[in-house]
């Protein structure tokens, strides 16, 4: 297409690659987020227990968390609302 090369991954692909973020949740701070060190180190105390907890920077004050399982996943996402060094967090799928 006008010179360039166009590739459309199979449908296989693209579940494959959505599948990988199927235990994730977005995470939002109010205000000014934590460093991301002491997010990452606060996280895994408290939601680590079964698994690494991946935490992704996307934009300022908002993260793609992914978590070990979909069971730890809804049980932050129920027991919230979450704060980390008294910064509300506010999670959502």
């Amino acid at each position: 297409m006008n010179g360039k090369v166009l590739l459309q991954p199979t449908r296989e692909v693209m579940d494959l690659g959505a599948k990988q973020w199927d235990n994730a949740l977005l995470g939002n701070f109010l205000g000014k987020s934590p460093l991301l060190g002491v997010f990452q180190r606060t996280t895994d105390k408290l939601w680590g227990r079964e698994g690494s907890v991946f935490i992704h920077f996307l934009a300022s004050s908002v993260y793609l968390i992914n978590f070990p399982s979909q069971r730890v996943r809804n049980w932050v996402l129920e027991s919230g609302p979450w704060h980390i060094q008294q910064k509300a967090l506010i999670m959502r799928k």
